[in-house]
């Protein structure tokens, strides 16, 4: 500490040796005193440590046996020459200087040094590890590197907003499917590639988004690069801080046209399936009228026929695939058990219980009408085959049940024949079990019993119950 208690600087000297000594060691930083060394001609050509402190041997591995004394150069192998002109600057000019470097012999670690002149060939250096910063930064331009290859490579158009929903980011895909120039769509530039019919609805969906946090879903037409207006999916979701509040809005668009005029097409065939089944029952309707006709003591048998091939043709309306704009109106307070009432109803028999239908009711969520009608009406026409339809003494019982987040049907026959599982299971059957599950995240559970079918079907109360309508 003598070299230190001689260094003044404008004719001061440094606090006393003891507590200089303690607040030099105690540094959590590294820090060391050097000397720089010139030629005959007066160029610094290297330095001399003078003193080092603990956390300058940590970080380097560098002790005081192998530094105090001796040149940078001998004791540092491949001395970065940035480093030792930083020190020339900074002890000529009397300027305090800062900078990172990597040192290749410290095992390629990089600090940032902090250098300040002390008196005439003399400096100190404050000596800060960054290795674990710049690892962090390395680690994170990776997966910067990584996110982007990800985002320019999927064939899926994404795009990402501000919290005010200022659009400033879309991928390479979008550009390519729109055949507009890159940075062309930013901000609200975006919506006039898409259709004119469809912006209105657009940015309503969009502001709703905006102003709740709820995710913005929406089918809509844009227009591709060869001018044919297509059909997308968008689909955007806030990304959050931990305070909850939205700090990017992130969002994809998919190409759905082949998929929408498939759809519409099945649409189109079961309009016309309908109503040629409709037109079915209108014939055999025709029939028994001119039956009835010419056997009129038949009136009575040919009423109660009339009402069932009725009640059968509002059952088959309920169970076959709709679109948006087919669905038959439920009304508002359209039920579970009441559908299926209104399904068997062509099955009831006057004086006898034939059809039974119990348990927890609620109301139905529109979505699952179809698929709901679908399987019931399968199970009503295989028991009008070979269960206990088939017989006059045959009984179903339906029992809903609404418990633990899950709703349950169950399916009760008996006084039929015995039920024998089948071979294999029809068309019918295979279409009801892929609805449910595609529709209503739902399954259907069968039992064979002599006494008669037992089936069971589960699906998410959430899917099947309309949640903004009380229980009934």
């Amino acid at each position: 500490m003598a070299v230190l208690a001689r260094m003044g600087v404008r004719g001061k000297r440094f606090l006393s040796d003891a507590k200089y000594h303690e607040l030099f060691q105690n540094l959590q930083e590294g820090f060391f005193v050097g000397e720089v060394v010139r030629d005959a001609s007066g160029k610094v050509i290297d330095f001399r440590f003078l003193e080092i402190n603990e956390a300058f041997a940590r970080q380097t591995g560098l002790t005081e046996e192998t530094t105090l004394g001796r040149r940078g150069t001998e004791v540092v192998q491949e001395m970065p020459g940035e480093l030792l002109q930083t020190y020339a600057r900074v002890v000529e000019n009397g300027l305090p200087a800062s900078m990172e470097v990597q040192v290749p012999a410290l095992g390629n670690r990089w600090f940032q040094v902090r250098v300040h002149p002390v008196d005439g060939q003399r400096f100190m250096v404050l000596h800060l590890d960054l290795n674990q910063r710049k690892r962090t930064e390395e680690a994170l331009k990776e997966s910067e590197a990584l996110l982007s290859n990800i985002v320019e490579s999927v064939d899926q158009m994404i795009w990402s907003t501000r919290p005010d929903g200022f659009h400033d980011f879309f991928n390479r895909r979008f550009y390519e499917y729109a055949g507009v120039a890159e940075g062309s769509s930013d901000g609200d530039h975006w919506a006039r590639l898409f259709h004119p019919d469809d912006q209105e609805r657009m940015f309503q969906r969009w502001r709703h988004s905006l102003e709740t946090g709820e995710p913005y879903q929406i089918e809509y037409r844009m227009r591709h690069h060869t001018g044919q207006w297509r059909w997308l999916l968008g689909r955007a979701h806030p990304i959050r801080n931990q305070a909850g509040d939205i700090i990017r809005w992130m969002g994809t668009g998919t190409d759905i046209h082949e998929q929408k005029e498939v759809t519409d097409q099945l649409e189109l065939a079961s309009h016309e399936l309908s109503h040629r089944i409709k037109n079915i029952f209108a014939v055999i309707n025709a029939l028994i009228v001119l039956s009835q006709a010419e056997f009129p003591e038949a009136k009575p048998f040919a009423d109660e026929l009339r009402q069932r091939l009725d009640a059968l043709g509002k059952a088959h309306n309920y169970a076959r695939p709709h679109g948006k704009g087919s669905a038959p109106a439920a009304g508002q307070n359209a039920t579970i058990l009441g559908l299926i009432r209104e399904l068997l109803r062509p099955y009831q028999m006057e004086g006898r219980d034939r059809v039974i239908v119990e348990g927890n009711d609620a109301p139905l969520n529109s979505h699952a009408s179809t698929p709901l009608s679908l399987a019931v009406h399968e199970l009503a026409t295989n028991a009008a085959k070979y269960g206990a339809f088939s017989t006059p003494e045959g009984q179903v019982r339906v029992r809903g049940e609404h418990t633990d987040g899950t709703y349950c049907l169950t399916w009760l026959e008996s006084g039929g024949p015995p039920a024998h599982e089948p071979a294999q299971f029809g068309f019918g059957s295979r279409l009801v079990d892929v609805s449910l599950k595609n529709q209503l995240q739902g399954k259907l559970q069968r039992e064979w019993r002599p006494e008669g079918l037992v089936v069971r079907l589960l699906a998410p109360a959430e899917m099947i119950v309309e949640s903004d309508r009380s229980p009934r």
